[in-house]
């Protein structure tokens, strides 16, 4: 489980959307692009392969949100594949044209959870000396990765 924390400083005065207390939201896609930030930081060449949102709560400009991924499945997948490629170059013992070769293509197909929570401070009766933070979910889902060249899952 990996999580990373972000606040958003700035929105696009163009792409504001109010709610009725006047406080700027966040476009939700906006907000679920802290996925692949997180897989990009922790994992450089994933590629994203699918992800399914549902948005439960808005999130504001400024508020602190936490992104969590959550591993669900691994899965080795790949095979065979042949490619033609032009190389060029006279250094190179294969130039002159196309060359036919096999690469393996090997990798680990991953499902995750994914998560985001905004923290905000609980809204009490009385005036409490301590700030108590609540966590929020505000969006859920599931996203599939690809983890090109991974042989081995442990």
């Amino acid at each position: 489980t990996k999580e990373k924390i972000v606040t958003a400083e700035t929105v696009d005065a163009n792409d504001e959307q109010k709610d009725p207390s006047s406080e700027v939201i966040v476009h939700g896609m906006l907000v679920s692009s802290l996925f692949s930030s997180i897989f990009g930081t922790l994992i450089p060449g994933s590629i994203y392969r699918t992800q399914h949102l549902k948005f439960l709560s808005p999130v504001y400009a400024n508020d602190l949100v936490i992104g969590r991924v959550d591993v669900l499945r691994l899965r080795r997948v790949g095979g065979r594949i042949s490619r033609k490629i032009d190389i060029e170059g006279d250094d190179d013992k294969r130039s002159g044209g196309g060359s036919n070769y096999n690469d393996t293509n090997w990798g680990v197909l991953c499902t995750c959870s994914t998560k985001v929570f905004k923290q905000r401070k609980k809204q009490s009766m009385d005036d409490c000396e301590g700030e108590e933070l609540e966590k929020i979910e505000c969006l859920t889902g599931e996203a599939t990765v690809w983890l090109p060249g991974i042989t081995t899952i442990q």
